[in-house]
Parts: structure tokens; C-alpha cells; sequence
């Protein structure tokens, strides 16, 4: 795997930062929280361990930008969604069948439970588990 794969370092940050939030989505769906270190998001995302550091100081500042990130998404599929849309039970439609979509997407997972993602500090919830 070459270390620069864009055009620009930004750009190069960007992939990376993507690549650690998609390996932690995948692990988190797959696997759930507990037990799960910055070292399997790094491996599953094909990069070092150390520069998993760079970007996110520990697990709960990842599962932090995980959610926002995942947040932004629904909102901007949300936007998409509703633009040209003027009635608002037309609205209100795509709202629940997109809540409907991103439910069966990431809260169902197949794995582990994930309650821990709703404690006040993730990071120790995992480790009582």
C-alpha cells in the first residue's frame, strides 16, 4: 500500500480520516463496542496503529465522529430527499422511510449489543462489559 495515494496532502488526510471512520462503522456493526481497540480499527483499515493517533486521541473521541459523521450523512440524504418535496406529509414520509433505512442499515447489528454506545463515557462502559 503506498503511503500517498492523493493528489495533495488534504486530500491525502481526508482518505485516511475516511478509511479509520469506515473501518470503525464496519467493526462496530460486525463486532459491537466492547473489546474493540483502535488497533483493530487500524489493521481493518490497512494502516498503522500510530496513525489511527493522529486523527483521533482515543476510542471515544472515534465513536464521537463516527456519530457525527454519520449524523451529517443522514441529514444531507435528508436534504436530498426533501429538496422539491413542498408538502410537509410528503416530508415527513421520506423522513421516517430514511429513519427506516438508517435503522436497518446501523442500529440492527448482527453482532454484539451495542448499548454501550449510549453511555456518558463509552470508553468505560466498554471496559466493564
Amino acid at each position: 500500500m503506498p503511503r500517498i495515494s492523493a493528489a495533495t496532502n488534504a486530500a491525502q488526510r481526508e482518505n485516511t480520516k475516511r478509511a479509520i471512520l469506515e473501518s470503525f462503522g464496519k467493526l462496530l456493526y460486525s463486532r459491537g463496542l466492547p473489546g474493540l481497540t483502535m488497533t483493530d480499527v487500524a489493521k481493518n483499515a490497512g494502516i498503522g496503529r500510530t496513525a489511527v493517533y493522529n486523527y483521533f486521541a482515543d476510542m471515544g473521541e472515534l465513536l464521537v465522529a463516527y456519530a457525527l459523521d454519520e449524523t451529517e450523512r443522514f441529514l444531507h440524504e435528508l436534504d436530498e430527499g426533501i429538496a422539491g418535496v413542498t408538502n410537509p406529509i410528503d416530508q415527513l414520509a421520506v423522513y421516517i422511510r430514511l429513519q427506516i433505512e438508517d435503522l436497518a442499515r446501523r442500529h440492527l447489528p448482527p453482532g454484539p449489543p451495542c448499548a454501550p454506545c449510549s453511555h456518558p463515557n463509552p470508553t468505560r462502559a466498554s471496559a466493564n462489559t
